[in-house]
């Protein structure tokens, strides 16, 4: 049994990770199923950003790397995976071997627990899965091409490096003795073969079940360098002298492969004119072309807080050093070296993709916020970060008003706090206007509602560090904008009840007027209905309508009284706004009293 403890809001929802570990069923079926759960359609790229995140937490690249949770340990074996044969002695996918990493973490992490067999089928199942979301466009322009090529060097390097098979008798592989166990090496085998069988194109892998490949797979050496031009078209590099590969590259691991196959990848002659896939907008397109760190030279600590900004990575040699450097090689006047081996422009390129990559976790974890609740503790701390580093938030969030509904409705507190920040960060700028015009454009919802408020109130009555967080002339516009809009939304719902003031019989005289029982009055718009409104709904459906409409208006009523004893409304400026609710809606005990008090501002009312 497999233990893994994964940071839930980087990482996939456990739920979506069990449904990749079937060992059965082929690859092929299990990501199209996937890739049609209600759970990831419309949201293929968070979910693709989380299940690389759940890759390099449980069985992926931190294995290999230097990396921010801490130690793998592995103990007996990975069952039927490889040879199908243990070395604890038990039956193959018998109880007892078990994989367990040890994890550094804060708060919000699960726990994730599957046997030796599931494992194996989640890291395949999910590699053909990032196949498959970008199979139109072919490998070359797949934006997780350099990943598996970063995957599978580490992979190799494995069980590649030391002899070439030794007289031993124990592998053919040169560090599988100094490998934990057999279990691991197995597994490390396996990823590889796939790994390289889909940098191949080799359409053959997508029907076998995970098990079966797992007891029959084949290598597959690949050529990396013949991905150099999509690279450069991706923008992953700037030109061909920044590839590892061609610079000081070993042989064993750059080694010719069989001519590409077409079918499910899409496969076809690399064209320079390409373009690249459009499934992400520009800014996400942006950070999966420069998201992926190169392996940190060796003794470089990586560890720090999640939210923290990105640390640079080594540091410039002293003055002395530097100067015996050059002497002993007079072209390195034109390329400084830190201590580390790298140029200063290698070094800044480094830095740049570990920020690249921090911004696409922002992104990551912001996204996910929109379906998921976060936990308050890591609430406070994003709205912690993006106070001190604003530049952030202006780079990850989209002041859009579907993305907006979608958070504010989820995480309202987390909303309430980033819409803060990027008013105090933006000024008077084309971003703010875009926040403002989204802010005007939001559902009805109480959420929404208290968003309003606070911000409208902090505009006015409160300074934040010196600066107001929105001018009065700003208050005015979006409060008169998103009165306007709401009363349109109540309005598209349908024709409203009947004007009467509720009786006795109220329940069934409504009833009669929506169902057409008593004549004339059915099927009619009340007076003062715009177009738009829906007349004559019937039964059940007219009285959701009007329960729906009653929420709504009571919401912007209690709203308006709140802010109207706050002193940032005043009567005479929402005249209008207030008559039409009361006129509209005076079946409403709210619309009544708002009017009423509107009109005898004198008459000892309370807001409630």
């Amino acid at each position: 049994m497999s233990h893994h403890i994964v940071d839930i809001h980087t990482a996939l929802p456990p739920q979506l990770v069990q449904s990749l570990t079937n060992p059965t069923t082929p690859i092929r079926t299990t990501a199209e199923t996937f890739l049609s759960l209600e759970a990831v359609v419309g949201y293929e790229f968070p979910r693709g950003c989380q299940l690389k995140n759940t890759l390099d937490q449980i069985g992926g690249q931190q294995q290999y790397q230097q990396h921010q949770y801490a130690a793998l340990t592995i103990d007996q074996g990975l069952g039927v995976i490889g040879s199908g044969k243990r070395t604890d002695g038990l039956p193959a996918g018998s109880a007892g071997g078990y994989m367990e990493y040890k994890v550094e973490y804060s708060e919000g992490q699960y726990t994730l627990k599957i046997n030796e067999d599931e494992l194996c089928a989640l890291l395949l199942n999910a590699e053909f899965v990032f196949v498959k979301m970008y199979s139109e466009y072919g490998i070359r322009r797949n934006p997780f091409l350099i990943r598996w090529i970063e995957l599978y060097q580490q992979l190799l390097d494995d069980y590649l490096d030391g002899d070439d098979g030794g007289d031993d008798g124990s592998s053919q592989y040169g560090r599988e003795n100094s490998m934990k166990n057999d279990g691991e090496v197995r597994l490390v085998k396996v990823r590889a073969a796939f790994i390289g069988a889909v940098l191949n194109e080799v359409e053959q892998i997508s029907n076998y079940a995970p098990r079966e490949y797992a007891m029959d797979s084949t290598y597959h050496p690949v050529d990396i360098s013949k991905f150099d031009d999509a690279l450069l078209l991706q923008g992953v590099y700037e030109s061909r002298s920044e590839i590892p590969w061609n610079q000081d590259r070993d042989s064993d691991i750059v080694s010719l492969a069989p001519s590409a196959q077409s079918g499910i990848w899409g496969a076809e002659p690399y064209n320079s004119e390409m373009q690249l896939p459009s499934k992400q907008t520009i800014a996400q397109k942006d950070v999966w072309q420069t998201a992926h760190t190169p392996t940190p030279p060796p003794g470089l600590s990586t560890r720090r807080s999640y939210f923290s900004p990105p640390p640079l990575q080594g540091k410039e040699p002293q003055p002395q050093q530097q100067q015996s450097q050059q002497s002993h090689t007079p072209a390195q006047l034109q390329r400084p070296v830190n201590y580390n081996g790298l140029t200063m422009q290698q070094q800044q390129q480094q830095q740049d993709r570990r920020e690249s990559d921090f911004i696409n976790k922002l992104i990551t974890i912001l996204l996910q916020a929109q379906v998921d609740v976060l936990p308050d503790a890591n609430t406070n701390q994003l709205i912690k970060h993006f106070t001190e580093f604003p530049q952030h938030l202006l780079a990850v969030l989209d002041p859009s008003e579907p993305n907006l509904s979608a958070l504010i409705l989820v995480n309202p507190k987390l909303t309430q706090g980033l819409v803060k920040i990027y008013l105090l960060a933006t000024g008077r700028s084309t971003e703010r206007n875009e926040l403002l015009n989204a802010l005007e454009r939001l559902p009805v919802e109480l959420e929404v509602l208290e968003l309003l408020n606070a911000i409208c109130r902090g505009g006015v009555s409160s300074t934040n560090g010196g600066q107001v967080l929105l001018a009065k002339q700003e208050v005015e516009r979006l409060l008169h904008g998103y009165l306007s809009r709401a009363m349109l939304k109540i309005e598209s719902l349908g024709s409203p009840a009947s004007n009467r003031t509720p009786g006795p019989n109220s329940l069934m005289a409504d009833i009669g007027y929506f169902s057409g029982a008593n004549g004339g009055l059915n099927g009619m718009s009340t007076p003062g209905s715009r177009g738009g409104a829906t007349p004559g709904q019937g039964g059940l459906a007219g009285l959701q309508v009007k329960a729906k409409q009653t929420r709504m208006v009571q919401l912007l009523c209690l709203f308006i009284v709140s802010l109207l004893n706050a002193g940032i409304m005043h009567e005479k400026e929402y005249h209008y706004e207030i008559e039409e609710l009361r006129v509209r809606y005076i079946w409403v005990k709210e619309a009544r009293e708002l009017w009423h008090r509107v009109n005898t501002p004198k008459s000892g009312y309370s807001a409630q």
